[in-house]
């Protein structure tokens, strides 16, 4: 049996309400290679304030129909908080949805009949990120430290 689009997602979100995790099947190629199309999904209820942008989140778009897209950003517009959404092989973001659009999070899917956690792709990025920003302080750390030790090791007679 076909359930209508703007059904669908409210079934969905009257079963995560519940606080029970939602299984279902996406349909479309826009997550691949990370969710392709026809996978099994495990969806669970989630609130705006405990997602991180890089996160697999069902939410409803602007047409009525739930999508599965990776949060890209959370933003405030005229006080309102809304949650812009982006497709994996997409070229655009999603036009932000308010809060209320939020159905869950993805939290793993189903490959070769066993369940693997989907974690963002960007913690890694976000990793590499920190270490960088790591290295750069403590080379700036060492040349100050060797600098100053330099300084403090020139004869006292000596203009610095």
């Amino acid at each position: 049996m076909r359930v209508p689009a703007g059904a669908y997602g409210e079934l969905v979100g009257d079963l995560l309400a519940t606080g029970k995790p939602v299984t279902t099947r996406v349909c479309g190629g826009s997550m691949q290679p990370a969710i392709p199309d026809g996978a099994v999904i495990r969806v669970v209820p989630a609130r705006a304030d405990e997602l991180h942008v890089g996160e697999v989140v069902m939410v409803v778009n602007t047409c009525g129909k739930p999508v599965c897209h990776r949060l890209a950003r959370k933003l405030r517009r005229d006080g309102q908080l809304l949650l812009q959404t982006r497709g994996d092989m997409t070229a655009k973001p999603d036009r932000p949805v308010p809060v209320s659009h939020l159905l869950g999070r993805v939290s793993a899917i189903q490959k070769d009949g066993a369940w693997q956690d989907l974690q963002p792709d960007n913690v890694r990025a976000r990793r590499r990120l920190l270490l960088r920003r790591l290295r750069r302080l403590l080379g700036a750390i060492r040349r100050r430290v060797s600098n100053a030790l330099a300084c403090g090791a020139a004869s006292p007679g000596e203009s610095r």
